[in-house]
Formats: structure tokens, C-alpha cells, sequence
């Protein structure tokens, strides 16, 4: 099939899952519509994912420094289409999955990212759920793996199945310098999908534009459930850093007062906190310890980078 549409860049981050990016690539390849470029990112101590993409002479990127925030940035620097699509190595794409992402950004014109469910083993789909939102008080709802039914705006993407405008991702890439973390960091998945509505642009998430999600282990990293003292605290600090530099002026203070006293799942506040941890005092302690540590220097980082996220904007509008 001859390909049409706006160009695209698929980009994936790995380390040390050979056999899932080699599926990955596999269902890459098996499109109906290739994608015009195809982008892996290596650390050069991962020998055996190097080997792997030299063999199957996949374009490649050696990258010295640990993390998928690193990675990132330095595909964007190397990436010259008109979108940049991210995926985990550990999905696999539908045979459409290409050629439903350029027919998107060719018949919606204010599109800045697309998104959609990441199936997963053992979660069954509801079509009558919210998805992809953040509350004016800052409340994260994700739910991504779990959506189904109709397109819809939402506030953000899950960073395994996304697409964007180019133009967007290098505009708002300095954001990820004010990220702290090793490893799967959290947030720059909130930082990309923000940056495309604070521009003006929609965020779409389409339960058709679906990827399967086969869930692996991290090797460079703590699982998801279950991090250190550390990895916490990033946590903490990316998504409050986050929360309050793209929150509307007038509401970043109600944003820290939720946050503080209720919060949610991710980065919970003093109640959310109590039914979490069943009402262990020396458990809510811990999580407000990580606030308290958190807040006057996310409050200050994210005041002093404010003004120049928002010339960015009034630049392109």
C-alpha cells in the first residue's frame, strides 16, 4: 500500500527486553501502512538488544545516560517527520495502527496527540468510564487500559501508545530536564499530552486506536507497585512539579491544598493516604513525609518555569 499523509517517526525506548521488542518490532513491520521512520533506543551497555536491532538493520541510537527521559530527548533531536509516535517495547500493534494515526491527524485539523486503550491480560474493556482526565483540583484519572466506546477529549495519554505533533514534543522537551528519576520516570507521559492542549491543539483518545499490552518486568527500576524510598520520592516530586506548572494560576493553590489534604492513588494527601495504608499512621507518615520534602521546591521550580512554558505558547498561537 503506498503511503500517504503526514510522516511519521515511531520511537521506542528499551533495555534488556529483546524478546518483547522483538515482537514489537515484528508487529511494526506487519503494517498495513508502514510508518515512514522507526527509531530504537538503546543504552550502549545493553548488548544484547544492540545486537538484536543491528541484525534485523533497524535504525538505532546508543545512549549513554539511564532512563526513558533521557531517551527521549535524544530521539526528538534526531527526528525530522511530522509526528513522533512513542511506544513501549513490551506492546504490539495492530496491523491498522499506522494508518489510523495519519488518517487521524489528516481529518481532525486541531489534533495535537493521539492516544488509545493498551489492552491488557486479565482487565475487561467498559465503554462508560472516564479516562485520560485531571480534576481542576488536580485529581489524576487514568484508566487508559481499561476504556472503550467513543473517540474522546481527554487531558492526558499513557505514554505506552501515543502520538504527537513533532512541533509540540521539541517544544515543551525542556520541560523533562525539571524530571528527577532513574529508569521508567514518571510523568513525561503528563508533560507531552499537556503541552498539546496548552497549545491550543485537542488530545484524543480513541478506543480504536488500540495497542496490546503485554506487561514486563522493568530491569532498571522498581515494578510499579513497588518502589523504594527513592523512587517514591520522584514520584512525588514529578507529578506535584507537573500538576502545578500547568494548572491555571488562579488554581495552583486550590491544586497543593487537594493535594495536601486528600490527593489521589499516585501521590495520595493525608485522607487518601489513611484508607490506603488502612489507617497505619506510620504509613501516612511516610507519604506525607514525601509532600512536606516535595512542595517548597516544586512550588518554586515550577513558578520560575511557568513564564517561559507559557511564551512558548503565546509564540505559536
Amino acid at each position: 500500500m503506498a503511503n500517504y499523509g503526514p510522516t511519521i517517526t515511531i520511537v521506542i525506548p528499551t533495555f534488556k527486553r529483546r524478546e518483547s521488542l522483538s515482537r514489537c518490532l515484528k508487529s511494526i513491520a506487519q503494517q498495513e501502512l508502514p510508518a515512514d521512520e522507526i527509531l530504537v533506543m538503546v543504552q550502549d551497555r545493553d548488548y544484547e538488544t544492540l545486537n538484536l536491532v543491528e541484525n534485523l538493520g533497524i535504525t538505532f541510537k546508543k545512549i549513554e545516560l539511564p532512563g526513558i527521559i533521557f531517551a527521549i530527548q535524544s530521539s526528538l533531536a534526531l527526528i525530522t517527520t511530522d509526528l513522533v509516535a512513542f511506544i513501549d517495547d513490551d506492546v504490539t500493534l495492530p496491523t491498522d495502527w499506522v494508518a489510523k494515526a495519519k488518517n487521524a491527524f489528516s481529518e481532525i485539523p486541531k489534533i495535537g496527540a493521539l492516544g488509545g486503550t493498551d489492552i491488557q491480560k486479565n482487565f475487561e474493556l467498559k465503554d462508560r468510564i472516564k479516562v485520560g482526565e485531571i480534576s481542576a483540583y488536580g485529581k489524576l484519572i487514568g484508566n487508559h487500559h481499561l476504556a472503550s466506546g467513543l473517540k474522546r477529549n481527554v487531558d492526558f495519554l499513557k505514554g505506552c501508545n501515543m502520538v504527537l505533533r513533532t512541533s509540540i514534543a521539541k517544544s515543551y522537551s525542556p520541560v523533562f530536564n525539571l524530571l528527577r528519576g532513574q529508569g521508567a520516570q514518571v510523568g513525561n507521559d503528563l508533560v507531552f499530552s499537556l503541552s498539546s492542549r496548552i497549545n491550543g491543539y485537542e488530545t484524543i483518545f480513541d478506543p480504536e486506536f488500540y495497542v496490546y499490552h503485554h506487561v514486563e518486568p522493568r530491569k532498571e527500576s522498581s515494578q510499579r507497585n513497588e518502589l523504594n524510598e527513592i523512587e517514591r520520592s520522584d514520584l512525588v516530586h514529578n507529578i506535584l512539579l507537573i500538576k502545578l506548572t500547568f494548572a491555571w494560576n488562579f488554581m495552583r493553590a486550590i491544586v497543593l491544598i487537594y493535594q495536601i489534604f486528600i490527593g489521589d492513588r499516585e501521590v495520595p494527601g493525608l485522607m487518601k493516604s489513611l484508607l490506603l495504608r488502612g489507617y497505619r499512621i506510620n504509613l501516612t507518615v511516610r507519604d506525607m513525609s514525601y509532600l512536606v520534602e516535595a512542595i517548597p521546591k516544586v512550588w518554586k521550580i515550577s513558578s520560575t518555569f511557568r513564564e517561559p512554558l507559557r511564551a512558548i505558547n503565546t509564540e505559536k498561537s
